[in-house]
């Protein structure tokens, strides 16, 4: 498939290419200076697209439950960190992300800048691990070029941009993505590095499925591409006698290298077991992907983001982020101009755009079978659930630039075809920039609204006793998709941070609330939290600055019953999604 897509993009008329040429090798790499110059825009661009939003971030969620862990650690040194973090959870399942996380803490603490700020650092060497993958495989610069700024612009995996828990999200896909560059790269390395490109491909299987699953079925494509590369090799007469020799067994050691990193990760991931369920509701899943599909890639954030985008800054207007989303458009636009005039003949023709689309939906096809069975799960939210959304917005950031440039094919003209590309992508990545921007501004008010909500606990109880279990009403638990607090492990980690005792215990009330005989009991997700009544057990409103110990039934009643309204004034938020904001 590879040799058809290459050939297909990389041919200047719109015949498909025969046999012989697609077996031909790689053809040679464009200059460094080129791909240094490239590689430098996409990170001017993608800083631009962070620096308004990174220092206002904060804590969120699973976060608090993490740095309290830290916090209340004995051991503070980085394995010792390390075993904190690994306590009372099933976090083995994933140890790339506590030994990222465990870093994180060890060299910020409780910072929150420097844990965004590497954050941003660490998505940006995603895009430039994907240029270079694309440009290795022989893509020319424009659509790589396209390519990696779409992807690394657009809102649709946004919460892996802003919470410091789905950071692993990132290093699974930089990983993927080095495993991927690894594997193209072989084919043009000499022969002393050959081998220690081929290791590096191998080793950053295991440490992406490790980090996050997400990337598991886009890992098919490295033995894919080790397999042609290595093929399109023999038609080479001067290829090395040794290098023929070696490359069946180097593409089933990465089949085998794939294979046992799976099989580890199904072993660690005891939390989570395959079930049939979904085979009695088949129609309702080909439903639901086919609907996803089509939100994803076309309606909301696919072709109508630009409208998506405009309907949010109207509600969240800010002429900061407007300002520099134009701005970021028009540098965009103009560079994509600049490579067409010192390339003429670098746009792929009418064919290779289609073969574009089609690896566009192989790649997001491949990024939405994990979760094909999930039903219930949104991949366009806004709210933390479209963090696992991450490596099926590649194939769709793929699609959305085939799809672009096959759209101008049709112009008279190559300078015409070049600028109405252009003006395509840097639309929508200046859709996507003020996007992230409006959606982040959410983020950082629920940083300033948790604030305010422990400060009113501070100043209602200047000492808690240890053990005690604190009930908190009156709290909007989202902020659009921007989570306030919404359970007991972060509203009961601030809290712990807050007093500095890790046997306070607290969590926030929410409609789902269930009074039992002897306990209280808050739903949350697909979890239930209890607390027994007794004389520790400690009801807090922060609107009325009421409190009430929760000793019985009876006292439970009469103090929800006096209490502000669960929810009241409050936006309808939903677990997973928040509030909507468009």
């Amino acid at each position: 498939m590879f040799q058809i897509l290459k050939r297909c993009i990389l041919a200047r008329s719109t015949r498909w290419p025969s046999r012989d040429t697609m077996l031909n090798p790689f053809p040679a790499r464009a200059s460094g200076r080129s791909e240094r110059s490239d590689l430098l825009f996409l990170c001017l661009i993608f800083i631009l697209s962070s620096v308004l939003y990174v220092g206002g971030l904060g804590y969120y969620s699973d976060d608090w439950a993490f740095l309290a862990a830290w916090t209340n650690s004995s051991d503070q040194s980085y394995w010792g960190l390390v075993k904190g973090f690994y306590k009372g959870s099933d976090l083995y399942l994933r140890p790339m992300q506590s030994f990222y996380l465990t870093g994180l803490y060890w060299l910020f603490g409780r910072h929150p800048l420097g844990y965004h700020a590497v954050n941003s650092a660490l998505i940006a060497c995603t895009l430039l691990l994907l240029y270079m993958a694309l440009r290795e495989l022989g893509l020319s610069r424009m659509p790589a070029v396209a390519i990696a700024s779409v992807y690394g612009l657009m809102p649709h995996y946004s919460t892996d941009r802003f919470w410091i828990a789905a950071g692993q999200s990132n290093v699974c896909m930089a990983f993927c993505f080095l495993s991927f560059y690894g594997s193209v790269r072989i084919f043009s390395a000499n022969t002393k590095r050959r081998w220690a490109w081929i290791l590096t491909s191998l080793l950053a299987m295991p440490a992406s499925l490790l980090a996050y699953e997400v990337s598991a079925p886009l890992m098919l494509l490295v033995p894919v591409a080790l397999y042609m590369g290595f093929r399109r090799s023999f038609t080479v007469p001067a290829a090395p006698t040794r290098q023929k020799r070696t490359s069946r067994p180097v593409v089933l050691l990465s089949l085998a290298v794939l294979a046992l990193s799976i099989i580890l990760k199904l072993t660690l991931q005891t939390s989570v077991r395959f079930q049939g369920r979904f085979l009695h509701r088949l129609g309702l899943v080909f439903w639901h992907a086919v609907s996803q599909f089509f939100n994803f890639n076309i309606g909301e954030y696919g072709l109508a983001l630009p409208a998506v985008a405009c309907r949010a800054v109207r509600r969240h207007p800010d002429i900061q982020v407007v300002t520099c989303a134009a701005l970021a458009g028009a540098v965009i636009f103009a560079y994509c101009l600049w490579i067409a005039r010192r390339n003429p003949k670098d746009l792929p023709s009418r064919g290779g755009w289609a073969a574009l689309m089609l690896l566009g939906l192989v790649c997001y096809g491949l990024g939405f079978a994990p979760f094909a069975a999930a039903v219930e799960m949104d991949f366009v939210s806004t709210g933390v659930e479209n963090r696992v959304t991450i490596a099926a917005a590649l194939g769709t950031a793929i699609w959305l630039v085939g799809l672009f440039g096959w759209a101008t094919s049709f112009l008279p003209g190559q300078r015409l075809r070049a600028a109405a590309f252009a003006a395509l992508v840097a639309v929508y990545c200046a859709s996507g920039f003020a996007m992230n921007n409006t959606l982040a501004s959410y983020w950082i008010e629920a940083r300033h609204r948790q604030e305010e909500v422990l400060a009113k606990i501070k100043r209602a109880f200047v000492t808690l006793p240890s053990g005690t279990t604190l009930l908190v009403d009156g709290v909007c638990r989202y902020v659009g998709p921007g989570i306030v607090f919404e359970t007991d492990w972060d509203m009961g980690g601030a809290v712990q941070l807050l007093y500095g005792d890790p046997t306070l215990r607290a969590n926030v009330l929410n409609p789902r609330l269930r009074l039992q005989p002897d306990s209280v009991i808050l739903p949350i997700y697909t979890m239930e939290a209890v607390y027994p009544y007794g004389d520790r057990l400690i009801l807090y409103d922060i609107v009325q600055n009421r409190t009430c110990r929760l000793t019985n039934l009876e006292t439970a009643r009469d103090s929800l019953r006096s209490a502000t309204a669960i929810g009241a004034g409050c936006p309808p938020g939903q677990e997973g999604k928040g509030t909507p904001v468009f």
